[in-house]
């Protein structure tokens, strides 16, 4: 499966939105039979890695100039989570932190 468009207003950002959206489109792919997600996060947005990584989504390539966004290209991150890392919590080394 490919989740696309999670897109959070800055108005309504750092409230835990984003997390409950992503939360429950996982469970109901996961509850209907669906074995992997895939996504791609557009960069520069650390924030957005940052929640996909710490909910089990690991990075497996970048696609130079995925996407133009007010006539300026920017770089797609692919990540994916395969359905038994979901809800199980990673090893630190698994964010680049010692």
């Amino acid at each position: 499966m490919v989740m696309w468009g999670v897109f959070t207003s800055p108005r309504h950002r750092r409230r835990g939105l984003s997390r409950q959206v992503v939360e429950t489109a996982l469970q109901h792919a996961f509850d209907n039979g669906v074995h992997r997600v895939n996504l791609q996060v557009y960069v520069p947005n650390e924030p957005a890695i940052v929640l996909y990584k710490s909910m089990g989504f690991v990075e497996y390539g970048v696609e130079s100039e995925a996407v133009c966004l007010d006539g300026q290209y920017h770089n797609g991150v692919h990540m994916t989570l395969v359905k038994d890392r979901h809800d199980k919590p990673l090893h630190p080394t698994a964010f680049g932190v010692s």
